[in-house]
């Protein structure tokens, strides 16, 4: 793709019938260059669409927790597991039979 410019230049040495060099170093050149390009519509910039940050988390002191709502309960009720005591199996005397 060609520049608008070097289109300028190009265009501005064939109706002056000089060079292209000598056309990129002629002052004329820069200034009508100039007009014509304040003469062009500008071109829309396009819309950037950021993401929203991410909050930070602090490493130096903890955030304290959260009080539960009255409607929560506290703590779940805690299970009494059933104790079942096994009897000891005794074991025979040995008798003197001797």
């Amino acid at each position: 793709m060609v520049s608008a410019w070097s289109e300028h230049l190009k265009k501005y040495a064939a109706d002056n019938n000089i060079t292209y060099k000598q056309a990129m170093s002629d002052e004329n050149s820069k200034t009508t260059y100039a007009k014509t390009k304040a003469s062009l519509p500008k071109k829309e910039k396009p819309v950037k669409v950021s993401k929203p940050k991410k909050e930070k988390k602090s490493k130096s002191t903890p955030s304290p927790p959260e009080e539960p709502t009255p409607e929560e309960p506290l703590a779940e009720p805690l299970i009494k597991k059933k104790v079942i005591k096994r009897k000891k199996k005794l074991k025979a005397e040995p008798t003197l039979e001797e």
